[in-house]
């Protein structure tokens, strides 16, 4: 039995700059939650495993909030198990 693997939206994102109303490039929030639903785990899950709170994780997701280099790690940790 094959495990159902939907497409990787795109890994960048452009969004809004608060700080100068230009566009910034950013990590897809959209491509982060794909691997971590791909790995089976929930927000709250996932960030009780790298000590964040469900909704710091949504808001990354959401491209709300920049994705720090060590929670980008632990996505990849996902990615690659």
């Amino acid at each position: 039995m094959h495990k159902h693997i939907k497409a990787m939206p795109p890994k960048w994102t452009t969004i809004p700059c608060p700080c100068c109303n230009g566009r910034r490039t950013v990590i897809n929030g959209q491509w982060l939650r794909t691997i971590r639903e791909q790995a089976f785990m929930d927000q709250r899950k996932f960030g009780k495993e790298i000590n964040v709170s469900g909704p710091y994780i949504s808001d990354i997701e959401r491209n709300r909030r920049d994705c720090p280099a060590d929670v980008m790690e632990a996505y990849l940790r996902l990615k690659n198990d």
